[in-house]
């Protein structure tokens, strides 16, 4: 997700929001297995090159009411229900629009009580056709029907940095450092029924920690369909597999590193410091592949950016005409875990941001007004060539 200079940047345009973390770059050996932990080449040929095809869905989002999307709500989180329909974080509420992209109705309103929201985003589509609801600032998920009507709520055990659903919603995977001896040193926890039955990751004291383990910014969480759960660092390309038991089943690292620093960066950036890439998010499909969307600097950012003054008179570098996608172009990363091996690999002009369902990928937009819009595209993964 892109970094900007100052929080009041980063409230304005809420899927451009990245959370800085301590990161360096180290030689390291390199592994031959998933199991063990393996590297892939991000310079190497793929398994095949043209075997990704992505086809623009549907627009989310108007110029005004109804359907207009607030850009703080939360428009990086959207989910796809079995009826097609598309559901979008919108702070106090969470908008709902047809497979057409027509705007349908909002569910929730502010407060604390049932279905009243403070931070609200769509989280899972359950194959009952329930939708489950996730409000970051209540802690609390709230599961409605096809009819959008409340059938259950839970109560989170603490304030998390991310989330996912497991065995089709029966249970949840959470990242968060919970304040109890039992839990110390254990930031990812399974939880069902509000309460956590399992917790896993440890701080691993060799010169690599594991990505479970590591302190600071939040991780993108995904499950696969035998329920292993997927880790991954945000400015780092290293993502890991567990087993809701506990032991660590499988690691990947991207070689060439996201990024390379000599020492921890600063918030500003400058043409010395330039936006720093990232993983926008991850995805196990039914056939246990592993997609990665990651935000790529443009080699030239710089000439495609501009100074932006605030009242006070503080100056930050921005892109120009305020558009992610002047500073970074999108690549989508198809990966056998149990082959180490890239299936695929596309780039895009397109600032995708997130997974909708299997096979549906999100991309923010700004419409020539500065409104925000939501894109949703259905990949096609085609067999010929791997």
């Amino acid at each position: 997700m892109i970094r900007f200079p100052k929080c009041r940047i980063l409230r304005s345009w809420s899927f451009a929001v990245l959370a800085l973390v301590t990161a360096c770059s180290t030689e390291r050996p390199q592994p031959r297995s998933f199991t063990d932990g393996c590297t892939i080449d991000h310079t190497a040929e793929v398994q095949c090159d043209d075997c990704l095809r992505l086809e623009h869905e549907a627009r989310l989002g108007s110029v005004d009411a109804p359907g207009f999307l607030e850009p703080w709500g939360g428009i990086e989180a959207v989910i796809r229900d079995l009826a097609g329909n598309y559901w979008v974080g919108q702070g106090e509420q969470i908008n709902v629009y047809a497979p057409t992209g027509d705007f349908m109705t909002s569910v929730g309103r502010e407060g604390e009580g049932p279905l009243e929201f403070r931070y609200a985003r769509p989280l899972y589509a359950s194959a009952d056709g329930r939708v489950h609801l996730f409000d970051i600032s209540n802690m609390r998920i709230s599961v409605v029907d096809e009819g959008m009507a409340l059938v259950a709520e839970q109560q989170l055990p603490a304030a998390i940095n991310s989330i996912a659903a497991l065995d089709d919603g029966e249970r949840y995977v959470i990242q968060a450092w919970i304040q109890a001896p039992a839990r110390s040193g254990f930031p990812v926890h399974i939880v069902e029924g509000g309460e956590i039955v399992q917790s896993f990751g440890s701080i691993d004291r060799t010169d690599h920690p594991e990505v479970a383990s590591r302190a600071s910014a939040r991780r993108h969480l995904a499950t696969s369909t035998d329920s292993d759960v997927f880790i991954a660092h945000e400015i780092e390309y290293v993502i890991e597999a567990w087993r809701p038991d506990g032991p660590r089943v499988g690691r990947i690292e991207g070689q060439p590193p996201l990024n390379e620093w000599r020492e921890v960066p600063s918030a500003e950036v400058t043409a010395d410091n330039p936006p720093v890439n990232s993983l926008a998010d991850i995805q196990v499909d039914g056939e246990g592949r592993l997609w990665v969307i990651a935000q790529i600097r443009r080699p030239d950012w710089l000439e495609n950016s501009m100074e932006f003054t605030y009242p006070d008179g503080e100056v930050a570098m921005a892109p120009a005409d305020m558009m992610p996608t002047s500073w970074f172009r999108t690549r989508i990363d198809v990966i056998d875990p149990q082959s180490c091996a890239t299936v695929t690999s596309a780039w895009r002009d397109e600032f995708f941001v997130g997974f909708a369902a299997d096979g549906y990928l999100v991309a923010g937009v700004m419409s020539k007004v500065g409104v925000p819009h939501v894109d949703v595209y259905r990949a096609e993964l085609l067999e010929s060539g791997y």
